[in-house]
């Protein structure tokens, strides 16, 4: 496998082609001594091969600051890509997205004190908030600024809960949903402190058609993959 022409655009592709050629293979990996009713380790790896598929374009195209240079910065390389990113990421709400597909994500926010630590528990309460229509339609209607910092986040920052298909942490069931949770700091004083945590829901499923949706998004800007890369 060569160098990536352009690493925001040629990793995810290459992440996105080893899940679905893999995939069927991880259907069929088990962790060992544990029930297999519990399923095999798909959730997880979907998981691995998204954190580079969503965070490098994030860092190395939209979240950069405004200094001339940048130790990773892919912005000069495509002109069309750069001029996408900076425009997906700028619109008012995510169902305006090319990536946007209807009643997939789900979000809600805990803005007072005392915050969860998912370490220890990811609380029923949240989980109920989550099944609500409110929060599809909350969703929906989220800057997609705030959408992707909450995934970028969560899955650079470990902010990441497995739930059941019902929405709700359980052991002894199978992962079917994925909660994606990103704190917001107040920065202005000696030490930050936490004063909101932002919660996203996806199922399994539709994760990985977002992967897709992301990934055909990103090709679709101005990018053509070395074909002997």
């Amino acid at each position: 496998m060569g160098k990536p022409q352009h690493y925001s655009a040629d990793l995810p592709a290459r992440c996105l082609q080893l899940l679905e050629e893999l995939q069927p293979h991880a259907s069929q990996i088990f962790m060992p001594r544990q029930d297999k009713g519990l399923g095999p380790l798909t959730a997880t790896f979907a998981l691995t091969m998204a954190i580079p598929i969503i965070t490098l374009p994030y860092e190395r195209l939209y979240n950069l600051d405004n200094a001339d240079f940048h130790y990773a910065d892919d912005r000069q390389l495509k002109d069309e890509l750069t001029a996408s990113v900076k425009t997906e990421m700028g619109l008012e709400k995510l169902s305006h997205s090319q990536f946007y597909r209807p009643d997939v994500w789900r979000f809600v926010t805990v803005d007072r004190p005392p915050f969860f630590n998912l370490g220890k528990e990811f609380p029923h309460p949240v989980s109920e908030s989550l099944s609500q229509e409110a929060a599809v339609s909350a969703a929906a209607d989220m800057p997609v600024s705030l959408w992707i910092s909450c995934l970028r986040n969560a899955l650079a920052h470990g902010g990441i809960a497995y739930l059941d298909e019902k929405g709700f942490p359980s052991y002894g069931q199978p992962i079917k949903m994925y909660a994606f949770v990103s704190g917001k700091y107040d920065r202005t004083g000696e030490r930050r402190q936490l004063v909101r945590l932002n919660i996203l829901r996806i199922n399994q499923t539709d994760f990985i058609q977002f992967l897709r949706d992301w990934v055909d998004w990103l090709q679709k800007s101005g990018i053509e993959l070395d074909a002997a890369a």
